[in-house]
């Protein structure tokens, strides 16, 4: 068994705290994680489709507001302004959105360490980047943005689980981040109904007398997103269609309009973790161990992040931490299957067809948190808690595989 109960003793570990310890290890074992993910590549990604748009400033910013807000006429002012701060570089370009995935993972790492065990934050977080590395978000220029998005919904579930701010002072600076970022893409407004749902439910299950006054602050993130899309659908001129309705509109008719969104949860489920993500995995793990060379630096990386994590495991061991409350359990189940079921279906509306790998963004945050969920449980159980341990740091270690192929 990896995991054994005795802790670690050194001249180190005897002046740092147990808990600052692990952090401190957790964190240089999700930076070793995060080069390994990119040792395969200097940033030098081939340009491609709507990046052209980018390079040639196509879009200049405009003050406008109500003129460019139909058309999300921020976005591509904002990957300009990327762009030219990193000296029109593609590929230092490409290298400010990696760290963006860093920056992202640490700050839900973070967020995992006030429900989980620092082995289960851990794991969670590495999922994280492995499950998203691999995905237009990473491999897209033009697509980089959605990790601005997740790192402002990171922040804002810290932001949420803040003791030294009122509710009504949460609320707000929460509802002014997202509706900075929601200009750039909308796809937080699937986690915004989860906010006073989770915080009901935690209050339930707790014994705590939850009101619906109390409630008041969690709907105004909510109602920023309400707000901005209806004021897109003012905006927008007639005859033209709403951002949410381009492409292959859903029908009006209730039956036909089931259909088509019980096609799109089909759809979302093959390329999240059905049959499609399987076959991409398969041929991404044989073209990477066939075709990638393995360089020293990707070897002192990858021996690095599973040190590290089997370090943490031991530490974490040793101080046998109790496991989730029951009301945590019931948050993290309802909002990790529902972001990995549902949040993908943002798109249905605009394609019915395929579902593009960039709105799997929060479907991969969902996973994290039942990977996270599965492995605090598994701390606890001296038979088989090391074998499912084991079984999902091995599935983290494939889609890492995946992304570097």
């Amino acid at each position: 068994m990896f995991l054994n109960s005795r802790t670690v003793s050194s001249p180190w570990t005897k002046m740092v705290a147990p808990g600052r310890r692990c952090l401190l290890i957790s964190l240089g074992t999700l930076l070793a994680f995060w080069l390994f993910l990119f040792s395969s590549t200097d940033g030098n990604i081939t340009v491609q489709g709507d990046d052209i748009f980018i390079i040639s400033h196509s879009r200049p910013f405009s003050t406008s507001y109500f003129r460019e807000l139909p058309s999300r006429g921020y976005l591509i002012p904002f990957y300009s302004f990327v762009y030219d701060l990193t000296g029109q570089n593609t590929q230092r370009t490409h290298q400010v959105f990696f760290a963006m995935l860093l920056i992202s993972g640490v700050l839900f790492h973070a967020a995992l360490r006030k429900f989980f065990p620092p082995t289960a934050s851990l794991l969670a977080a590495m999922f994280y980047l492995a499950y998203i590395g691999k995905h237009e978000t990473v491999t897209w220029l033009s697509a980089g943005a959605y990790l601005v998005v997740l790192t402002v919904f990171f922040l804002s579930v810290l932001i949420a689980l803040s003791e030294r701010l009122g509710p009504w002072w949460k609320a707000s600076l929460i509802g002014l981040i997202n509706w900075l970022v929601v200009h750039l893409y909308e796809l937080l407004i699937v986690a915004a109904p989860l906010y006073p749902l989770l915080v009901w439910l935690h209050g339930q299950l707790s014994g705590r007398r939850v009101s619906l006054r109390s409630l008041a602050p969690t709907l105004v993130p909510l109602g920023v997103f309400l707000g901005h899309a209806a004021l897109i659908y003012i905006c927008t001129p007639k005859g033209v269609s709403p951002l949410w309705l381009r492409g292959s509109a859903p029908s009006h008719d209730l039956g036909t309009l089931a259909h088509q969104l019980g096609n799109a949860f089909v759809i979302s489920f093959k390329a999240s973790l059905g049959s499609e993500h399987l076959l991409l995995l398969a041929r991404s793990v044989t073209g990477f161990f066939r075709y990638v060379p393995w360089s020293w630096w990707k070897l002192v990386t990858l021996a690095s992040a599973l040190a590290g994590f089997l370090l943490v495991a031991r530490l974490d061991r040793g101080a046998r931490p109790p496991e989730p409350e029951r009301a945590v359990v019931y948050c993290v189940v309802i909002a990790g299957v529902y972001l990995t079921f549902f949040s993908p279906l943002i798109g249905f509306t605009t394609n019915s067809l395929f579902m593009p790998s960039r709105l799997l963004s929060l479907c991969g945050v969902g996973l994290s948190l039942l990977v996270g969920l599965a492995t605090a449980f598994a701390f606890h159980r001296e038979r088989t808690g090391p074998v499912v341990t084991s079984a999902l740091l091995a599935l983290t270690l494939l889609q890492a595989f995946a992304m570097n192929s």
